[in-house]
């Protein structure tokens, strides 16, 4: 529940679910009235939702196969697993930073640089539950055309 500032964390680790603890504490005592009610009508139509999600991602992850197969010289490709979010590595020397900035100033496309999220290496974060995320591909793949890395 992103846009609704609303999720679950579940972790082993103790000592990071205390820090996790702490920082919430920190950021908010409690979520949003109009959230917490959003929320709960969301779970009482999971079914639903989930069904709608899981199609959405599945095509995006088939259109994303063929996306990174045609530009495997220009990416390592780290389909997920598990969930709608990847992190996928830039093989091309410009840095990770110039990339991102540099396609969303030119198309309008976010990706978000791996470093943002204690990811060095080139990597960045691509997430899959979008509706749009096809045209968002296309438009990185154009992106990709025209700068020729």
């Amino acid at each position: 529940m992103a846009g609704l500032r609303i999720g679950w964390l579940a972790s082993q680790n103790k000592c990071f679910l205390e820090k996790m603890l702490g920082f919430k504490y920190y950021t908010t005592i409690c979520s949003a009235v109009p959230s917490q009610k959003l929320a709960i009508i969301a779970v009482k139509n999971r079914g639903k939702l989930f069904a709608r999600n899981r199609k959405i991602i599945n095509e995006n992850l088939l259109y994303s196969d063929q996306f990174f197969k045609k530009h495997k010289d220009l990416f390592q490709y780290n389909r997920p697993m598990a969930g709608p979010i990847a992190f996928h590595r830039l093989k091309i020397s410009q840095s990770v930073h110039d990339f991102c900035d540099g396609l969303v100033r030119q198309k309008g496309v976010l990706l978000a640089p791996g470093t943002l999220f204690d990811k060095e290496g080139g990597y960045f974060r691509m997430g899959y539950g979008r509706e749009n995320f096809k045209t968002c591909l296309d438009m990185l793949d154009n992106y990709m055309e025209e700068t020729k890395p």
